[in-house]
């Protein structure tokens, strides 16, 4: 016969109810200079805005928004771009992870994903130049 209507909309609420917890997901684990990538928070239990603090290491990523859910909403997805620099440098790592300020547990098996910024070797070119010069009778043209 199934489970009462009254059950499952009881068991829906519990779940919304408590500490939220967050974590962190991405599909994207490299990414080039002067791209982008999306992670996604996921908020279990709790209802209500909720804003999250991320960290990140380094500068050559830029998210795009804050980092608030809505009242009710379970997931969050954050674009970041990657800045293009001409340096040369190796491919870099980064990591971006959910941090416990207050308000929310973090889910520890997902607090964190990791990324590799693929560096763009720079570009040199070398040419060259060939002149014809005649040259006169002392030396000098």
């Amino acid at each position: 016969r199934g489970t009462p209507l009254a059950v499952e909309a009881l068991e829906a609420r519990e779940v919304m109810t408590g500490t939220p917890v967050v974590s962190i997901s991405s599909t994207v684990s490299t990414v080039s200079e002067g791209g982008e990538f999306t992670i996604t928070l996921t908020r279990t239990k709790g209802s209500g805005t909720l804003a999250v603090s991320l960290g990140y290491d380094g500068s050559d990523l830029s998210p795009r928004s804050n980092f608030e859910f809505a009242d009710n909403q379970s997931e969050l997805q954050i674009t970041f771009d990657v800045r293009r620099d001409n340096r040369l440098e190796p491919n870099e790592g980064h990591a971006i992870y959910v941090l416990g300020d207050g308000g929310y547990e973090v889910d520890a098996s997902d607090y964190q994903v990791g990324l590799t910024v693929i560096d763009d070797p720079a570009k040199v070119s070398i040419s060259t130049l060939t002149t014809k010069m005649k040259e006169s009778d002392n030396g000098v043209s």
